[in-house]
């Protein structure tokens, strides 16, 4: 063996001996860190802070431009994570895509605004006014949107994955292919709301109120619906699988073709409810 390849594998066997010198969990720790600083970045210039309103309004304005054209010199997209916005009047802004991750939005009047695909992961968005805003495809995962106002919203396929929704309106919102699991939805009232195909698996629903609402073909396996109000709501071929319906009135309800394997209904009030093929 030549000296170029005994100090290769010198080399080879000192990275070796350094690397399994460190603990496993060390290394692991390692990874996981990098990568909460990766999922956690935020590069805001706002951050942490409370701008004035009219600093806000010069930062919707740019991002208006840049959603006309990304090219645009003048034009950048919004970057509001983590930022301080409580109280701030934000009716019809138009925020699709913006980033605000984090953003303290307590109290907010969002009415009618254009939250397309905004990125909203754990922002605090309670006590909000969100009536008519479009929330299509939008990120509201590990969100905080308690007593918040969302009538009539459209929300197509967004995200509240482990959000929390106490007691928050939904009244007749348009959540179809809506991601609510492990979604803390207690005294949530979702009276007339279009649930289609949603997806609500292991979801906290004690006490809501799903009167008339659209849930064919929704994944309610391992859900807590205890003392819910589902009067006259659509079931046909929901998935309520190990759900616990304890208490829940299901009068005039559809469940035809609805899966209940293991679902437990005690002192449940299912008076006129539709059972065929369940």
């Amino acid at each position: 063996m030549n000296q170029h390849s005994l100090s290769a594998a010198f080399v080879a066997g000192l990275v070796v001996t350094t690397l399994c010198s460190i603990p496993d969990g060390a290394l692991a720790a390692a990874k996981s860190a990098s990568k909460s600083a990766l999922a956690v970045a935020c590069e805001s210039q706002y951050q942490r802070t409370r701008p004035a309103p009219k600093v806000v309004d010069k930062v919707l304005q740019a991002h208006a431009r840049w959603l006309e054209d990304r090219e645009s010199a003048d034009g950048r997209r919004a970057n509001l994570c983590r930022t301080d916005l409580r109280q701030l009047r934000l009716t019809t802004a138009s925020l699709e895509r913006a980033n605000l991750e984090g953003a303290i939005l307590k109290g907010a009047n969002l009415r009618s605004a254009n939250l397309v695909q905004a990125h909203l992961k754990g922002a605090d968005l309670s006590q909000a006014i969100l009536d008519d805003a479009n929330l299509e495809g939008a990120d509201l995962r590990k969100g905080l949107l308690a007593k918040a106002h969302l009538n009539r919203i459209s929300a197509d396929e967004a995200a509240f994955y482990g959000a929390n929704l106490q007691g928050a309106f939904f009244r007749e919102a348009l959540l179809e292919r809506a991601h609510f699991e492990d979604a803390d939805l207690q005294l949530a009232d979702l009276s007339g709301a279009s649930l289609l195909d949603g997806y609500f698996y292991g979801a906290n629903l004690s006490k809501a109120n799903l009167t008339d609402a659209d849930l064919a073909g929704t994944d309610l396996r391992r859900t807590n619906l205890r003392q819910a109000t589902l009067r006259r709501a659509n079931l046909q071929g929901a998935l309520l699988d190990s759900a616990t319906l304890d208490g829940t009135s299901l009068v005039e309800a559809d469940l035809e073709s609805a899966y209940l394997d293991d679902a437990s209904l005690v002192q449940a009030d299912l008076h006129e409810a539709s059972l065929r093929g369940a």
